[in-house]
């Protein structure tokens, strides 16, 4: 089975992810900084809205980065910013902690989940598992050599 190569790239600002997508950029990943790690930019939910928007003119797709430590004060704010990132109709979370998971799967369900831990994700039984709870695609760590990439199994 083949599958089309998707050119995936971050982006700083609405400014810039227009730039991109014109450029030629299949999809982006952007965030608040809040609850992303290591974002060349920080976008509020209205900027993301409007990112959305741009996409679609473009047919490309936009990812929320979802991967910083999330601290006992940030889960208090994780199911509004969840919410409001479903109602935007973003394409997918990218995320690495469980609390993350689990907001989204209360709500906004029907938003895909991309597991990305990086350092941890190095083998096809850790892909399997978080497979089995809800993730779409996995983002392996930058560890492996060709060969080991190769022998994973797709989850």
């Amino acid at each position: 089975m083949s599958k089309k190569h998707e050119l995936l790239v971050t982006a700083a600002n609405v400014k810039e992810a227009e730039v991109l997508l014109q450029a030629g950029a299949d999809a982006l990943v952007i965030g608040d900084d809040r609850f992303g790690m290591r974002l060349p930019g920080s976008f509020s939910v209205e900027e993301t809205a409007e990112v959305v928007a741009i996409a679609a003119k473009h047919q490309a797709r936009v990812y929320v980065s979802m991967t910083n430590l999330m601290s006992n004060e940030l889960l208090k704010e994780l199911p509004e910013y969840v919410q409001a990132l479903g109602r935007i109709g973003i394409d997918g979370v990218e995320f690495n902690d469980p609390s993350v998971l689990a907001t989204m799967k209360e709500y906004a369900p029907h938003v895909k989940l991309h597991w990305n831990a990086e350092m941890t994700s190095t083998n096809y039984a850790t892909a399997n598992y978080w497979g089995t709870k809800g993730a779409s695609r996995v983002v392996l760590a930058r560890e492996l050599n060709m060969d080991e990439l190769t022998e994973m199994v797709p989850f």
